[in-house]
């Protein structure tokens, strides 16, 4: 059977990752009286927020989390010269104990990130900040379902339009079970700045959105055991492409999505210049759906997907 979806409109917006996991545009966010509210600027290392229209600076230990937005706001930065060292922490008495100490399931481990980069802005950027994930291997290689994933947060100075500016600071400690990898994101105000990011922060966020389709699979299939449901997107991302030269005005894009609700297969009707052909293929691939039952049995199905540019 082929359902399908409605049309998807293409818009441009850079691609900041070269990596089989698409970009996550993010916005930041942290929860204060019940609600949670957006980040648009750092104090040191506490977050602020807009109350009643003034800035609030929370402090203490706030909790930090992301939501994807559908596109990047249009800021852009270069980074280099980027260097993050884990010096890792160990609760022991002397170097020898740390050494057995480590090995220990129960051991309390922690470390700092320290973080060294030159930026380069592509225009002026003020309540600049940077936040620094850190985020288990296990987690990034399928080990596990639970990410946890921490996030620190470091106000740096406004950037000037060409003028590179380099940043080092540590950050406040991380507290691991396991090995630790680390990809950081810019922000000015509220809107993240599109970077030459680390493939790790694709593949972190691409592994989160899979664990919590995983979930809501699991209860859309449990209200269905009897009866037919048509296959129905939950995640559609919209491919972020740099140029359209050489593509068509209209072309449609056959996704073959497998029982779970994953897109096993990209089709593409007409050709596309390879790099463009690339992030649609990447895009489409990491699309997410509630999969189609026929008679309470999950099934495989091609979803149509117009495409307009």
């Amino acid at each position: 059977m082929l359902a399908v979806v409605g049309v998807l409109m293409l818009t441009l917006f850079a691609h900041a990752a070269d990596s089989s996991a698409p970009p996550h545009p993010t916005m930041l966010f942290t929860e204060f009286q019940g609600k949670p509210q957006p980040v648009i600027a750092v104090e040191n290392e506490e977050p602020v927020i807009l109350v009643d229209g003034r800035r609030k600076r929370l402090r203490g230990n706030v909790a930090l989390s992301t939501e994807r937005l559908p596109h990047y706001s249009g800021l852009k930065a270069e980074l280099s010269s980027v260097k993050i060292e884990i010096l890792q922490l160990v609760a022991a008495t002397s170097d020898q104990e740390a050494e057995s100490v480590k090995g220990n399931a129960g051991a309390t481990m922690g470390g700092y990130v320290e973080l060294t980069a030159t930026i380069n802005a592509a225009q002026d950027l003020s309540d600049c900040f940077v936040v620094v994930f850190g985020c288990e291997d296990d987690f990034l290689q399928g080990d596990t379902d639970r990410p946890n994933a921490q996030i620190r947060v470091r106000q740096i100075a406004d950037l000037k339009a060409g003028e590179p500016a380099r940043i080092k600071f540590a950050t406040s400690p991380f507290l691991p079970k396991g090995k630790l990898s680390v990809f950081v994101l810019l922000f000015s105000g509220e809107n993240e700045v599109a970077i030459n990011t680390s493939p790790v922060a694709a593949s972190y966020f691409h592994s989160r959105e899979r664990v919590i389709h995983t979930a809501v699979v699991k209860k859309w299939l449990a209200e269905n055991r009897q009866g037919s449901r048509a296959a129905q997107p939950l995640l559609q991302i919209p491919p972020l492409l740099g140029s359209i030269n050489g593509l068509p005005k209209e072309a449609i894009a056959t996704l073959t999505v497998r029982a779970d609700g994953s897109v096993l297969a990209v089709t593409l009707d007409h050709a596309f210049p390879n790099a463009a052909e690339k992030i649609l293929n990447d895009t489409l691939s990491a699309w997410l759906f509630l999969p189609q039952i026929e008679n309470g049995s999950p099934v495989s199905t091609r979803v149509k997907l117009p495409l307009k540019f």
